[in-house]
């Protein structure tokens, strides 16, 4: 189907930050997301170039209308706890019969729909609504499947089934048999020699994921295949076409794809979508410690290359600016250090210890890396030629050819075995994809790829990118923290945190030098009326238990209540006696609670803000080691580690003396660009 793209891939990817934050109700109450909603999916539609407009008024109230591939649409849209029952959809449907014919209504209901509803449209007169859920938004909003193309399975849906509603994963996903041709029985290879092994029909751009000596990943124009060469059998690991680059195998049980602008997980036979917008083609990368991230290419003269980290699920991912022209793959050398294909050779990226180096490597461009060890990997170039780059001496040797002829060809694997997946134009059946297993030379001439230390795991949930530009004052620079030069007119970028080298969580000692913080203390008084109120309390209820004309019973429930109360007495009285104190400084921020002290330092903060959590305004710092804190406070006020946000609040705004707008421009001054900066 010819679809069409993302014209605004910069405007899509600031909508899913959008996205998430609506998701967590960050700044909005369920009421005024539902409002911002309807807009942010009118913005959507119009970053593919689809005229939208949202509330519109007119015979009824419209919340979306908007035109994809010339058929007009009237969306209703909700996102609300309970599924849309069938009063819901009956509305929309009279505001579609107050339309021309050929007009068409589409319900988004973020939390599904009920039994009774979709049975009363099964069973109904002619369909004229679609019903699409979060799964179907959050897919186009990623870029993962355009607007016209989801339009166009769920019209085929309704029209052929009579379907109105279909989850994602059943449009998306093919049947039938995997395609692909294996070669002649693999034999057992020496060192320095390669062998083709499989070819399979080609997409967009050749993938290829080596899961072990004898199986290997493929993506195919049909969807990802598991080929065991060994037994030469084929199934599907993820059968939803339209695929490129590598995929990323999780655990055995999952893997990671991208697909159009978006990334998103196969696993148990569904698709949950991750990241997106990306400029195609993007390309996935294993990371330190299990994390994943994304290469994006940008797009000449609208929207720079750059490095993102995935989430646990859209709106979480964050993203970094890389200053290189056309990156075509990247892989991680060490836990600072990135290295990018890149015409005329390959850039290194050391993000602790300075700017960008360019290697330049004669011949042919590389076109996929992978890790070999510290300070090294190994490229593969569109001839097929495999070679060791050595970061330190800044040389790339060729260690052997692994094809035939030009292509475009990606590179996995583990130890010595190595398979490339080159794509070529096979005569008669159109780009096809040639998979070919290496065995790297004998020890002595290139060093093995390490196997990886951990199986891959699910990466933490992540916050949006923190804001690149600086604040109007700049802040102190930190001490002790490694500052990299910037190169004129570039944008910093924030280094991704090495999660092996934890920090002292529960430092004793000052973290912050002495004069180079800001205080910011709790209010006594506060815990001395709950501590009153209490104490009244308690009174009440041991006099209930010594009063005759109670029953036994009631005694006893009162005087359950009077020990409980007295225990919270106990701890709102140390809190009054020790409240909470945060202290912001140069080198990070450190809370002193009644229980214990708790120090992060802002090498490891990637935002901070001051949002609602639980109802009350709490000062959030997001970092990947938040789940080192604990999950409650014990009566001590200290720091709280929130899993729904994968954050760590660090005091509630309403017990402390400053003022929100007091307490930001505090973060602002010493946190710099990690603090939130439109809330002031």
């Amino acid at each position: 189907m010819q679809t069409v793209g993302v014209h605004d891939v910069s405007g899509l990817r600031g909508l899913i930050g959008e996205y998430g934050r609506l998701r967590r109700l960050e700044g909005h109450t369920p009421q005024s997301r539902g409002m911002r909603f309807n807009d942010l999916l009118a913005q959507m539609l119009r970053c593919y170039g689809h005229p939208a407009q949202s509330s519109l008024r007119a015979a009824g109230e419209i919340d979306v209308a908007f035109t994809v591939g010339g058929v007009r649409y009237v969306l209703e849209a909700k996102w609300e706890q309970q599924k849309a029952d069938t009063g819901h959809i009956a509305k929309l449907q009279k505001r579609v019969r107050q339309r021309l014919a050929g007009t068409f209504g589409v319900f988004v209901s973020m939390s599904g729909y009920s039994s009774e509803a979709l049975a009363d449209l099964a069973h109904g007169e002619r369909l004229e609504l679609l019903l699409l859920d979060s799964q179907h938004v959050e897919a186009m909003l990623a870029g993962l499947v355009v607007p016209q193309e989801l339009m166009g399975l769920v019209h085929d849906q309704a029209a052929f089934r009579g379907e109105a509603y279909t989850p994602l994963t059943a449009l998306l996903t093919t049947g039938g048999t995997p395609p692909g041709q294996f070669h002649s029985p693999a034999t057992p290879l020496i060192p320095g020699t390669a062998q083709p092994v499989l070819t399979v029909p080609c997409g967009a751009q050749p993938g290829v994921a080596a899961v072990g000596g004898d199986r290997v990943l493929v993506t195919a124009s049909t969807g990802i295949i598991d080929a065991d060469i060994a037994r030469q059998a084929i199934s599907w690991a993820a059968p939803v076409p339209g695929c490129h680059g590598n995929p990323l195998p999780e655990n055995g049980e999952s893997l990671l794809f991208t697909r159009g602008h978006g990334a998103a997980r196969y696993g148990g036979g569904q698709i949950t979508v991750l990241g997106g917008g990306f400029a195609t083609p993007a390309a996935l990368i294993p990371g330190p410690g299990g994390t994943t991230w994304v290469l994006s290419g940008g797009t000449p003269g609208t929207d720079a290359p750059s490095i993102t980290r995935l989430g646990d699920r859209l709106g979480t991912q964050a993203s970094h600016p890389l200053h290189c022209v056309s990156p075509r793959s990247a892989a991680w050398a060490g836990p600072q250090t990135l290295v990018i294909a890149a015409s005329p050779g390959a850039i290194v990226q050391d993000f602790q210890t300075g700017p960008a180096r360019q290697i330049a490597i004669a011949g042919v461009p590389i076109t996929g890396l992978i890790p070999a060890g510290s300070g090294a990997v190994l490229t593969t170039s569109g001839d097929g030629t495999l070679g060791f780059l050595d970061l330190v001496a800044g040389t790339c040797t060729p260690v052997m050819n692994a094809a035939s002829g030009p292509g475009d060809t990606q590179i996995s694997g583990t130890g010595t075995t190595i398979f490339t997946a080159r794509s070529t134009a096979a005569e008669g059946t159109g780009q096809a994809c040639e998979v070919i297993r290496a065995h790297l030379p004998a020890p002595g001439t290139t060093p093995a790829v390490p196997e990886p230390a951990h199986p891959r795991t699910q990466p933490a949930p992540l916050p949006a990118a923190p804001p690149s530009r600086p604040p109007a004052t700049p802040p102190p620079a930190p001490q002790g923290q490694p500052q990299p030069p910037t190169p004129a007119g570039a944008t910093p970028v924030t280094p991704p945190p090495d999660p092996r080298i934890p920090w002292d969580v529960r430092r004793p000692d000052r973290g912050n030098p002495e004069g180079q913080y800001a205080v910011l203390d709790a209010h006594r008084a506060y815990y001395k009326v709950i501590v009153a109120l209490l104490t009244l309390l308690v009174a009440l209820l041991i006099a209930m238990v010594f009063a005759p004309e109670f029953s036994t019973l009631e005694r006893a429930g009162a005087g359950c209540l009077a020990a409980f109360f007295t225990l919270m007495i106990i701890g709102f009285a140390g809190m009054a006696r020790s409240p909470v104190r945060v202290e912001v400084g140069t080198e990070g921020i450190q809370v002193y609670s009644r229980t214990e002290t708790a120090w992060i330092p802002w090498t490891e903060i990637t935002r901070i803000d001051v949002i609602r959590v639980r109802g009350h305004l709490h000062i959030v710092a997001w970092t990947p080691q938040a789940a080192l804190f604990p999950e409650y406070d014990n009566f001590g006020g200290g720091p709280q580690y929130v899993p729904s946000l994968g954050a760590v609040t660090l005091g509630a705004v309403n017990v402390l003396k400053a003022k929100r707008h007091e307490i930001l421009r505090v973060l602002r001054h010493y946190g710099g660009g990690k603090a939130h900066q439109g809330a002031i």
